[in-house]
């Protein structure tokens, strides 16, 4: 149980720090604000999830059963050279982002193809020579393209929809609605933050939600610090990913471990869900303020 749930969690761990869909959306929508700037608070965000997951396994499930972990041969330094690869892909889409003076999107669309040809040489089978290699990475690439058409389809109609409604949201009623609201700064973070997870657990996509939201505040030009707008909409759709019965995450480790999408959601990752969210509305109203 604790492996599913940790498996859960480290989803929001890859949308805070670049390689997820959400951050490099909002990094396209708001504007003024690079990945390296945003690296420091995505990344310490990213420790946070990580830490108070580790509290949360390890309270809720000290003592695993007998059985319930199965040896798989693995070796921690394969960990550690995951983690390595990860970094390196961010590292180096950073590095093209500051010279090149292009988006992070752009420049992780451009490191990845290249890094996965230079790992097929590297990586690749001892016996095979580096053109063999290579030509099996595009054979493969190329026969397995088909199974994402669908996810990518997705994400394309509901990113289109998502623009679609917020064009046709009058920016001055917007800025009226927050001005009477006193909504700015900490609090329009807590609004913000707590709407596109409420939303998500009545079936609307986070995708939908945010850039909305996001396309909204940006055109009504509200009292919030950019980095703020962002990583309030960014921590509320992290936690969609393991808390929400809809969301795709958790429909697929359901059907893996045979349990039903609320009980993974809900039930195992609702206190943790709740705890994040609690400690970032404090920040935001206690910390920040209005």
């Amino acid at each position: 149980r604790n492996i599913t749930i940790t498996t859960a969690k480290s989803a929001t761990y890859l949308e805070n720090v670049g390689l997820g869909i959400s951050l490099n959306l909002l990094l396209t929508l708001v504007p003024g604000v690079t990945w390296v700037e945003f690296v420091p608070v995505g990344l310490a965000t990213t420790i946070g999830f990580m830490l108070l997951g580790w509290v949360f396994d390890a309270v809720q499930n000290p003592n695993p059963a007998r059985g319930t972990i199965i040896p798989r041969g693995g070796r921690f330094r394969a960990f550690v050279g995951l983690v390595a690869v990860l970094a390196s892909i961010n590292a180096i889409a950073a590095l093209v982002e500051l010279v090149f003076d292009l988006p992070i999107r752009a420049a992780i669309l451009i490191v990845v193809p290249i890094f996965a040809f230079l790992w097929a040489i590297v990586a690749g089978k001892p016996e095979l020579p580096a053109h063999s290699s290579m030509a099996e990475l595009g054979r493969q690439s190329l026969s397995r393209f088909p199974e994402v058409a669908n996810e990518i389809c997705i994400m394309t109609c509901v990113g289109y929809l998502g623009l679609l409604i917020a064009s046709l949201v009058p920016s001055e009623l917007v800025s009226e609605f927050a001005r009477t609201a006193h909504l700015q700064n900490g609090f329009l973070a807590a609004a913000l933050c707590s709407l596109v997870l409420t939303a998500s657990l009545v079936g609307i996509n986070p995708f939908i939600t945010a850039t909305i939201l996001v396309t909204s505040v940006v055109d009504a030009g509200l009292q919030i610090h950019p980095i703020l707008l962002i990583i309030s909409l960014q921590i509320g759709w992290s936690l969609t990913l393991i808390l929400s019965p809809v969301t795709s995450t958790i429909a697929i480790i359901s059907g893996i471990v045979g349990q039903s999408a609320t009980t993974v959601g809900i039930k195992w990752n609702g206190l943790y869900s709740a705890t994040i969210l609690t400690i970032a509305l404090a920040i935001f109203l206690g910390l920040i303020g209005p």
